[in-house]
């Protein structure tokens, strides 16, 4: 419900995309607006930071399973082809 009520530069600060799933079963999430190739976001970020701070979104995450929490898009919500978030009442 949190989510509903963010405005969109606070969604934006918050949408990130899966990169991977490392074999320890952690997450890797790249932040949806980093252009740099992986080679340099690894380069900074090292195998990714380990927690998520709204003020700061970084590059690269790196979450652990007791850590996540999030919607799923096409699932909880779509995503527009002009960015734009509709959040579903109910999964499709």
């Amino acid at each position: 419900e949190e989510l509903r009520n963010c405005n969109k530069n606070e969604l934006a600060k918050r949408l990130y995309k899966v990169k991977g799933i490392n074999g320890d079963g952690r997450i890797v999430f790249i932040f949806h607006q980093e252009a740099r190739k992986d080679e340099l976001v690894s380069r900074e970020c090292g195998m990714g930071h380990s927690k998520y701070d709204l003020n700061e979104p970084k590059a690269k995450l790196r979450l652990s399973l007791s850590y996540f929490n999030a919607l799923v898009e096409g699932y909880d919500f779509e995503l527009t082809t002009t960015g734009e978030i509709k959040f579903y009442k109910k999964a499709p």
